[in-house]
């Protein structure tokens, strides 16, 4: 291992506290960050208008 060159990976919550960790630890080098969405359908109005018309919250 690379002391020198580590990547950090973090999913969900995880995703929101990676860049915080980078930011503090010079010894990453990479980093992916995936964090929650909270409301994933609202990347897709089109397809979900029957949701919203139907009253749904």
């Amino acid at each position: 291992m690379d002391a020198d060159r580590i990547a950090l990976t973090g999913l969900n919550m995880a995703g929101d506290l990676t860049p915080r960790a980078a930011a503090f630890e010079k010894r990453i080098a990479a980093l992916v960050a995936m964090p929650a969405c909270l409301e994933p359908w609202l990347g897709f109005p089109n397809e979900t208008a029957w949701l919203r018309a139907s009253g749904t919250p």
